[in-house]
């Protein structure tokens, strides 16, 4: 199985320490969005396990989730998180969640049991809504790169 990563679309400055990296990959002959945190190490940037790959036929429903949680997020309801299906046993879920009184967004895989149950895996990214913007660029820049 082989895999290539192309120069990432967009690198978001998450923390001192952290950046957000959207690339497009390829593994095993398909295009994939991968979305994955990375340090700042001593030889450079480092790719961390925290991230998310989906299916480039994902992309739809990605933008739309995206775009569903910007219009949520000045609403005082709960955010209801929205599923888009990875494979048959897992798929990553996006919300708007609250920590300690800060806002942030939230992509995580989940994964099915043997009894059907969802489960949070530790893949995943977590953002604050002020990189929502650079975010979607990130995307339409996708968008526009696969037609």
């Amino acid at each position: 199985m082989d895999s290539t990563q192309e120069p990432p679309i967009a690198r978001l400055r998450k923390s001192a320490l952290e950046e957000i990296w959207v690339s497009l990959t390829e593994w095993s002959g398909s295009k994939r969005i991968d979305i994955r945190i990375y340090f700042r190490g001593e030889n450079g940037p480092q790719p961390t396990q925290k991230g998310i790959s989906l299916p480039l036929s994902s992309y739809e429903p990605l933008w739309e989730s995206i775009v569903a949680v910007e219009e949520g997020i000045d609403e005082e309801e709960p955010f209801t998180p929205l599923r888009i299906p990875k494979n048959k046993t897992e798929e990553v879920r996006i919300s708007l969640d609250e920590f300690k009184g800060h806002r942030f967004i939230n992509m995580r895989v989940f994964y099915s049991d043997k009894e059907g149950e969802m489960h949070p895996t530790r893949k995943g990214i977590t953002f604050p809504p002020s990189l929502l913007s650079e975010f979607k660029k990130a995307l339409d820049a996708i968008r526009r790169l696969t037609g």
